[in-house]
C-alpha cells in the first residue's frame, strides 16, 4: 500500500495515520508527494478531511516539481475555490469549494491519453456536466502548456493559515486504495494502489534511475 512519503516532504509536513494524513506544522507553501509513481493505466484515489484554507490543493505531480510551489509548474491540482490547475493556469472551475474536514476530492487519471479529472464531494467531474472519465469526456490535457512528463504521483500542498479564529494547521487525509473508498470509481479505473495498471514504481527506484 502506498503513502505519503517521508522522504519526499517539506519539513514542517507531519505524517500520522499511517503516513495517509499530512498536517502542516509551519510555514507556508508546503508539499508531499506520494511513495508510488506511474506512468500508464487508469487510476482513481480519494482525499478527505481537507482542513484546508487558501492555497492548498491536491492531484498530481511529477519528480520535478518543487514542493510547495506557488508557480504550479509540473503539477495538477484541485485547489481552494474550487478550481483545477495545471502549469501555472486555471483549467477548470465551478466545482464546490473543498476547504473544510466535510469534503472530499476525487481524482481520476488516465496516463495513457494524459488526461486528468478532480470533482468534489461526487459531483462534476472538472466541474462539467459532460465530462467523465469512463469515457475520456472532458478531461484536461496533461501535456497543457509543454508539461512533459514520464511518471505522476499524487501530491497535496499544505500550509499554515492565521485569521481572527488563531493558527490553522492545514491537512490532507488519503486513500489510494487502501480502504474502501467512499464514491464510486469511474468504470475501468483502479484505486492508486490497485491493479489494472501498469509502470508503478517506488520512489526509491525513481531516483536511482535518474
Amino acid at each position: 500500500m502506498s503513502t505519503w512519503n517521508g522522504s519526499d516532504k517539506s519539513a514542517t509536513i507531519t505524517l500520522t495515520g499511517g503516513s495517509l494524513i499530512a498536517t502542516a506544522t509551519s510555514s507556508f507553501n508546503l508539499g508531499v508527494r506520494n511513495t508510488l509513481y506511474r506512468s500508464t493505466g487508469k487510476f482513481y484515489a480519494e482525499f478527505s478531511n481537507l482542513n484546508w484554507d487558501s492555497g492548498c490543493g491536491v492531484g498530481l505531480a511529477d519528480a520535478t516539481y518543487t514542493l510547495g510551489s506557488s508557480t504550479g509548474s509540473d503539477v495538477v491540482m484541485v485547489v481552494t475555490g474550487g478550481g483545477i490547475n495545471s502549469n501555472g493556469s486555471a483549467l477548470a472551475s465551478g466545482l464546490t469549494d473543498p476547504a473544510g474536514a466535510g469534503h472530499t476530492v476525487d481524482i481520476a487519471v488516465d496516463l495513457d491519453a494524459k488526461l486528468f479529472w478532480g470533482r468534489v464531494d461526487n459531483g462534476n467531474w472538472n466541474g462539467s456536466g459532460t465530462a467523465n472519465p469512463a469515457t475520456g469526456a472532458g478531461g484536461i490535457d496533461l501535456t497543457w502548456g509543454g508539461w512533459s512528463w514520464t511518471q505522476l504521483t499524487p501530491y497535496t500542498q499544505l500550509h499554515i493559515s492565521t485569521g481572527s479564529g488563531g493558527t490553522y494547521n492545514d491537512s490532507t487525509t488519503a486513500n489510494f486504495g487502501g480502504s474502501a473508498f467512499a464514491h464510486t470509481k469511474p468504470v475501468g479505473f483502479s484505486g492508486w494502489d490497485g491493479a489494472g495498471g501498469g509502470g508503478g514504481s517506488s520512489s526509491s527506484n525513481w531516483w536511482f534511475w535518474l
